[in-house]
């Protein structure tokens, strides 16, 4: 089950509830009258009578029009709520690649010194969920990495597990599982300092997300007031340069 299933059971559950829950209580509240008043109110009038059947074809007039009205295409982008303090998850459905959507969104902030979010903090894009349980992170883990390590490019990496509100798997563990996903046939090695790729794995109470990142640390951690800072420098430098460009010409003129 990934993210998505699993969100919308927590939602459906949490509405069902709600609803049992508001029914009993109007159940309560209701004061049941005698027989004889049940048998009066059960007699419609004529009046009565015609006014439900006009509703009746009105909720049937509505019926057929949203048969025949178009459906509306799902978002492919879509916002779930994780139940969890200063975190959300934002899926990404194909061809909406979540890796190539957080790269613009961090190149187009180093390139203009703006973050234009004032709350976003950090940006950790994952390329496939499962259950968090070492067997389904064991499977999901080895199909990602196999897209990253090639046996004829040797990489370094590594792996930055994040846990919240999980307490059957430690970092420790995490980190060793993962680790043993890594194809072997590479000459792949893990580079603390300096890797060239870094391996997230986001574990959020039953679920975890796996994902590889290039540029980890040139982009700051995909930290967006880091990278903001980043390019504010950068678009001050080059007008300066740009400024000192204009004081020659005008010197040499």
């Amino acid at each position: 089950m990934d993210l998505v299933d699993f969100m919308d059971e927590v939602r459906l559950s949490s509405r069902l509830t709600k609803q049992c829950i508001d029914s009993e209580g109007k159940c309560l509240e209701e004061k049941p009258g005698t027989d004889e008043t049940q048998d009066k109110d059960s007699i419609p009038s004529k009046t009565s009578a015609n006014v439900e059947q006009s509703d009746i074809e009105s909720q049937i007039r509505g019926e057929l029009a949203d048969l025949h009205a178009p459906r509306k295409q799902r978002s492919r982008i879509q916002y779930l709520d994780t139940d969890t303090e200063c975190l959300c998850f934002i899926q990404c459905s194909p061809p909406v690649s979540a890796r190539a959507t957080v790269d613009q969104i961090l190149q187009e902030v180093l390139k203009t010194g703006e973050s234009r979010s004032r709350y976003i903090q950090r940006l950790a894009p994952v390329d496939k969920l499962c259950r968090a349980e070492q067997d389904a992170i064991r499977s999901t883990a080895t199909e990602v990495l196999s897209n990253f390590f090639s046996s004829d490019q040797p990489r370094t990496y590594r792996i930055e597990p994040r846990i919240r509100s999980h307490t059957s798997l430690s970092r420790d563990i995490l980190i060793s599982l993962i680790a043993s996903c890594v194809p072997d046939n590479g000459g792949h090695r893990a580079n603390l300092t300096q890797p060239d790729v870094v391996i997230l794995v986001e574990v959020l109470k039953n679920v975890c997300g796996v994902g590889v990142i290039e540029n980890y640390e040139q982009m700051g951690k995909f930290n967006v007031q880091t990278v903001a800072q980043r390019g504010g420098q950068n678009v001050s430098s080059s007008r300066v340069a740009a400024a000192r460009g204009g004081d020659i010409a005008n010197e040499e003129t």
